[in-house]
């Protein structure tokens, strides 16, 4: 298995639950090093102790806290890449959701996904950054890259990841403006969980979001815990 997942209470503030899976490819040291910092990363931040501080109250502050602790723990990945001499060339999608009492705060890099179910309905809650998009592609040809066959320089399916160092080798460009950028995703969704019947909250890979998107629609449920039962059956 190349990926990783957290569900954790938050350790400073235990009524705010954070998710993040983090779908590794070339390996698994990328996504399993991202799950095992990215809580620290983000209690570090001034952004969160801010947040903490004005009694928890400017939502937004939180996905300033995750998008800065992803820049710090991609930052120390690569100093940790580099001790394995080579032995570890390993990046990661992520997808990351906080879940307040009131709010629910999603912001990604790659194409892992969130989705909120809601009143019968799939209601997205991130962005795929894939390198044709117009975004993206400037971004990459800026940094001396090219997109082909809607891969980075031929090759890399995502142009947003954790890792994958090869492709951010300007040391005069900041890391977020690298081919691949470890930045989150550009804007956050804020979502008012009280304005909202919320039947689940579902982050993972892409393949697997999309299925449960696809199969939230009522006639199809029934389809798709038969679906789960096969394959669970199966292993």
């Amino acid at each position: 298995m190349e990926d990783a997942h957290v569900a954790i209470d938050m350790p400073s503030q235990p009524n705010h639950l954070f998710l993040a899976v983090f779908d590794g490819h070339a390996g698994a040291g990328a996504a399993k090093y991202a799950s095992e910092h990215i809580v620290a990363r983000i209690e570090e931040s001034k952004e969160w102790k801010d947040y903490l501080s004005g009694g928890c109250v400017d939502i937004n502050m939180l996905g300033h806290a995750m998008a800065n602790a992803f820049m710090v723990v991609d930052e120390h990945m690569k100093h940790h890449q580099n001790s394995t001499m080579g032995d570890d060339t390993s990046g990661c999608t992520s997808v990351t959701a906080i879940v307040t009492p009131t709010h629910i705060i999603c912001a990604n890099a790659g194409d892992s996904r969130c989705v909120m179910g809601t009143d019968g309905t799939a209601k997205p809650l991130s962005e795929d950054h894939k390198p044709y998009s117009e975004i993206e592609k400037k971004r990459i040809e800026n940094a001396g890259g090219f997109v082909q066959w809607n891969r980075v320089d031929g090759d890399l399916a995502v142009s947003r990841a954790l890792g994958d160092f090869s492709y951010k080798n300007r040391p005069d460009f900041h890391a977020k403006h690298q081919k691949v950028s470890s930045s989150l995703v550009h804007k956050f969704s804020v979502v008012l969980i009280l304005t909202f019947f919320l039947s689940y909250l579902s982050v993972g890979c892409r393949l697997l979001v999309s299925l449960i998107s696809w199969f939230t629609n009522a006639h199809r449920k029934m389809m798709f815990y038969y679906w789960l039962v096969m394959v669970f059956g199966m292993l």
